[in-house]
């Protein structure tokens, strides 16, 4: 088993953990005072309630996909606990000239100097915010749909490696390439 499935996962007081089972699915729902979060897994694992912990071990300790699952489904559940209990942020930072992001109800209007605007519809679990034009911030209490809408965000316009124009992560390095002379 890895080092990490063998850690507890510390739930705090105001988190629920509810676990169920069907056929093949381990179904774990946790509510907290930020959100609700529902993920399905393969029933490969057991999660063990003690109190204020939970552990993960695997069904069948000799086989290798139980056991690597055991570290995926902690982190997973782990993430989710965070999640619901104080949330997930990311900043992203446009860079260009006419560059601009607006939100508008439940759409993220985008001008990226291409010939027509663009909008991207805000999925219903993340938040987002446009406190300047340069400027756009994501919460959410999943941190798997807050990283996938990012990615689709950055696609719109990711960073020229020249000129450094573009949308990136807030605290990303951009390096620029030097222009060939001559």
């Amino acid at each position: 088993m890895s080092k990490i499935g063998r850690l507890p996962i510390v739930i705090s007081n105001g988190v629920k953990v509810n676990v169920a089972q069907e056929e093949k699915l381990l179904i774990v729902t946790i509510e907290g005072p930020k959100g609700k979060i529902t993920k399905k897994f393969a029933n490969v694992v057991k999660l063990e309630k003690d109190g204020n912990s939970i552990t993960v071990t695997p069904i069948d300790a000799d086989n290798d996909f139980h056991r690597v699952m055991t570290g995926t489904v902690r982190s997973i559940v782990n993430s989710m606990v965070i999640g619901v209990e104080k949330m997930f942020f990311m900043d992203l930072v446009i860079t260009g000239p006419g560059y601009r992001a607006i939100t508008d109800g439940k759409f993220l209007n985008l001008s990226l100097g291409k010939s027509h605007g663009t909008k991207i519809a805000i999925p219903s679990e993340i938040q987002v915010t446009c406190p300047k034009l340069s400027e756009i911030k994501l919460a959410s209490v999943n941190k798997e749909s807050i990283g996938a809408f990012a990615k689709t965000i950055i696609a719109e316009r990711p960073v020229n490696k020249y000129k450094g124009n573009g949308i990136y992560k807030q605290g990303t390095l951009v390096l620029k390439k030097r222009v060939k002379k001559g």
